[in-house]
């Protein structure tokens, strides 16, 4: 039986594993049979024409040809103007299957402006549904483009020219303020408006609209107030994301998004440093959708964005929590992390960067109440060890990644068993589900050796760790089997002390593990190859 025997669909399957450079420039050049099933409609769904042409320099006219031949199929497109526009005029199909496209301009492109991009978006994408685009100051005319195309979803993400005067800006604005009244009507009929933008003078007109569809809004600076929050938070708004970073906003801009946005489901508030515990204790507690949460007092002393927000302020009640990031926190009550953790059931990634009271027994609590935990970041949390690790690693079995960067107590393991002390563990819970939890993972653990199950981790960065002995890499290796990449660097002392043995171990044990990341430059890595 030869491989053309096969069925062509199992065919189309077998090249849905290789990239599009391999069906473009390989498989496409086979034979006839091949050339056809390589163009077959669900290996083109997704198409990155920008990065199609950037890795492909020096064939880009027999690339055009190419994509104008399969352009049909794709579903989503993520192009700059001056690489679509061509595509659109040159194509004679009618692209009926494009749901979405992301327009992101080069540098000295001149067809994000251009009437005759929007004319052939509208020609040839009758179902285009979703617009994702990336314009500077100086294409704001395309505004009035974008929603003569009667999309249900638009994002906007404004980047303004620093070069740019302060009178050009000005003038620029009072543009744009024109164009969205003349468009009002337009743009309330879009469903869903999500905007980005780092100036005071594009959001405010935009704003002034008063947008029931504006899904998301990302605008850090403290240019953003609380009157700014007030005019975008209508009753019943169907907001979604907030970003609000390093912004001027009060507790009184919580209580209008605890009111109002009640189909919240993200919220980033770094570095605000006019919010306090009371605030962010509201607005978890009333936002029931509410899946990721942002904090992170500044690191600055004396900053303008300084603020003294603690990990007690997020109510136990925002259960649909399953992102919580909450960086440099002062203190680090073993209380108030048990009551969330154990709320927060449904938890898949942590973030608990540059706080110095994380301890080991912050660790063990973790591990005990998020049995979902994906992913994890402790770097610069002076106080966990690798013990505190091993008992995360031993609870959470569904962990992917670890970051512990800069972690001064990170050095080797003790001697103790692989599991905490029960003592440790009933002085941390005290509560009767939280015993059930402890006595579920210790379950959970297998008492025949033969059986063991390791942790799924397949990322654990040790960057900067400079404390870390040789040998705790041999136990990270048992420990880690499913172990991916490694990294150390700038960890001078195992990199430089470890031995050939050591490091075969270590390869031996983590069957999928290929290299280590060492040292500070991006090629400096041990292969299994040179070990093995």
């Amino acid at each position: 039986m030869e491989i053309n025997d096969l069925p062509p669909e199992l065919l189309v399957t077998i090249f849905q594993q290789l990239s599009k450079e391999d069906l473009i420039w390989t498989i496409h050049n086979v034979c006839t049979y091949w050339r056809h099933l390589a163009q077959a409609g669900n290996l083109w769904t997704d198409l990155d024409i920008n990065r199609l042409f950037i890795e492909n320099h020096g064939k880009q006219d027999a690339l055009f040809k190419y994509l104008l031949s399969i352009l049909i199929h794709a579903q989503y497109v993520k192009s700059s103007p001056d690489l679509l526009l061509p595509l659109l005029i040159k194509s004679k199909d009618t692209l009926r299957n494009i749901r979405r496209i992301d327009l992101v301009p080069a540098i000295d492109s001149f067809y994000l402006s251009s009437k005759e991009l929007f004319k052939g978006l509208s020609a040839k994408c009758p179902n285009l549904k979703s617009l994702h685009l990336k314009f500077l100051s100086e294409s704001l005319s395309v505004l009035s483009q974008v929603f003569d195309l009667n999309l249900e979803n638009v994002t906007l993400i404004h980047e303004q020219n620093l070069g740019n005067t302060r009178d050009i800006i000005s003038r620029e604005m009072e543009t744009v303020a024109k164009l969205l009244k003349e468009k009002a009507n337009e743009i309330r009929k879009t469903k869903r408006i999500e905007l980005q933008s780092f100036s005071s003078d594009f959001l405010a007109p935009v704003l002034e609209l008063n947008l029931s569809n504006l899904t998301r809004l990302t605008a850090f600076g403290n240019f953003i107030k609380d009157s700014t929050i007030h005019t975008i938070l209508l009753p019943e708004t169907n907001i979604t994301e907030l970003y609000l970073d390093f912004s001027n906003i009060t507790d009184q801009s919580l209580n209008d998004i605890a009111e109002n946005a009640k189909h919240l489901k993200y919220l980033s508030l770094k570095c605000c440093s006019r919010i306090t515990d009371k605030g962010i204790a509201i607005v978890t507690k009333s936002c029931k959708k509410l899946e990721r949460f942002n904090i992170r007092n500044s690191t600055a002393t004396g900053s303008h964005f300084s603020s003294n927000l603690a990990l007690c302020a997020i109510s136990p009640m925002c259960i649909s929590l399953k992102t919580l990031s909450a960086q440099n926190l002062p203190t680090f009550d073993i209380a108030t992390l048990t009551a969330l953790t154990q709320s927060c059931r449904t938890l898949t990634s942590i973030s608990f960067n540059d706080c110095c009271d994380l301890s080991d027994v912050s660790l063990g609590v973790i591990g005990q109440n998020c049995p979902v935990l994906l992913s994890a970041d402790f770097s610069q949390c002076p106080q966990i060890t690798l013990d505190g690790v091993r008992i995360l690693l031993t609870c959470c079995l569904s962990i992917e990644n670890i970051s512990c960067m800069v972690c001064d107590g990170i050095t080797s393991f003790s001697q103790t068993s692989m599991m905490p002390p029960k003592e440790t563990v009933t002085e941390i819970v005290s509560n009767e589900d939280a015993q059930s939890d402890k006595e579920r993972v210790t379950a959970r653990e297998p008492e025949e050796e033969g059986n063991q199950k390791y942790s799924q981790i397949r990322n654990f960065n040790l960057s900067y760790c400079y404390n870390l002995k040789a040998e705790a890499l041999i136990v990270i290796s048992e420990l880690c089997k499913n172990l991916r990449m490694l990294i150390l660097r700038f960890c001078e002392s195992p990199v430089n002390d470890v031995s050939v043995d050591i490091l075969r171990r270590v390869f031996t044990n983590c069957c999928y593990l290929e290299y280590i990341l060492v040292g500070p430059g991006f090629n400096s890595t041990i292969h299994r190859k040179d070990i093995v």
